[in-house]
């Protein structure tokens, strides 16, 4: 296991004056049944001989098969440390302790968003990390960034990582196999790295971060407008299609990239803001995706950015045709009453960062347009 890194173990972002782009994994390898190929890509490494494989429960019963195959054939041994739970200070911790101890040649992580960020914590410094997302409800199977939790769940921010992984491995398969509703979730949440970017004023980002929001915008119309809801609809028949295989790209390398692309300017607007602020109010987490989450919080900043409410209103109904219903009490809010509104929306003006809009918007503003998309 390789002895480069800061020897903090602390998981936190570092500022060390560095400008470069992370852009991409270093090998991105998708198809349908390809967790049963990996031996043709970790092949390629002689060195690699032994392996963990960081994965909760649900995912690994998805994967196992595959990855077992694979190891075995590139002749890996590996074991599993399981997880649950959050992307917190402690989780890490404890992973990196197991990692240590058992001092692999690969991390494998594979799952969902927290478990891939975890993964890719754990082995910052410490080894390669390959991911092997098994749902499309986010792009952290690609970025250089983990996103960090409390234990209950509380959102606490994003941590910077020194590369994207080392490779991607995409099996179309599992991921189409998984609950429809969470590509569906994935859907909505790459949709927002369009709506939150298109309302850059011009001049406050450079060259490189342009190419990420025309690359947005690209991947939410050419493909996630057009063909969300038939890929939606296939999964939940248990069909892999083609349409279906370039929505999953579209949700998890598209934003991937874009982000990649967008480096270290602040890009966490309003609807990522409002999603991560609704993770304070009990039951949300238990009801709703974090797409979703992010789908409410599009349509309140397309308000604020005086976005046409018919516009925005039909929006919202593709959202709802491809997921569930956007209401902040569908959501997981309890009381979604006047009160709960204007705390939320005095909450989201403390915390917003404004340097990326044209201007800033007052909790009063924020409050009336979360308000106007329940209404709608």
């Amino acid at each position: 296991m390789s002895d480069e890194g800061d020897p903090d173990d602390r998981p936190v972002d570092r500022d060390d004056g560095a400008t470069g782009l992370r852009i991409a994994p270093g090998c991105y390898a998708v198809g349908d049944g390809l967790l049963d190929r990996l031996d043709g890509y970790l092949g390629e490494r002689p060195d690699l001989t032994s392996a963990t494989v960081l994965a909760g429960d649900t995912a690994l019963s998805a994967a196992r098969d595959g990855i077992e195959r694979s190891l075995d054939a590139a002749g890996v041994e590996f074991g599993v440390v399981p997880f649950e739970g959050e992307c917190s200070v402690e989780r890490v911790e404890a992973c990196r302790d197991r990692l240590e101890a058992e001092d692999p040649d690969l991390l494998l992580g594979v799952g969902g968003g927290k478990a891939l960020d975890t993964a890719k914590l754990v082995a910052e410094g410490r080894c390669p990390v390959a991911t092997v997302p098994t749902v499309a409800s986010t792009c952290a199977a690609w970025t250089a960034l983990s996103v960090l939790y409390e234990e209950d769940g509380s959102y606490v921010g994003p941590v910077g990582l020194s590369r994207c992984p080392d490779w991607v491995f995409l099996d179309t398969r599992v991921v189409a196999e998984a609950p429809a509703r969470l590509l569906a979730s994935g859907v909505m949440d790459a949709t927002a790295k369009y709506f939150e970017t298109t309302h850059i004023p011009p001049g406050a980002t450079n060259e490189t971060a342009r190419w990420g929001t025309a690359l947005a915008g690209e991947s939410c119309h050419a493909r996630l407008r057009e063909d969300g809801l038939e890929a939606v609809e296939s999964c939940e028949r248990d069909e892999l299609t083609g349409t279906v295989s370039d929505v999953v790209e579209a949700s998890i390398a598209g934003p991937g990239v874009t982000a990649g692309l967008l480096g270290e300017q602040p890009h966490l607007l309003l609807g990522h803001l409002l999603a991560y602020s609704l993770l304070d109010y009990d039951g949300v987490k238990g009801r709703s995706y974090h797409g979703e989450r992010v789908a409410f919080g599009v349509l309140v900043f397309e308000l604020l950015a005086g976005e046409d409410p018919d516009a925005v209103a039909e929006l919202k109904a593709w959202y709802e045709a491809i997921g569930i219903e956007l209401t902040l009490e569908r959501l997981g809010v309890r009381d979604a009453d006047e009160r709960t509104v204007t705390d939320l929306a005095a909450e989201i003006d403390r915390k917003a960062n404004y340097d990326l809009v044209a201007e800033a918007f007052t909790h009063e503003e924020i409050s009336d347009a979360i308000a106007a998309v329940e209404a709608m």
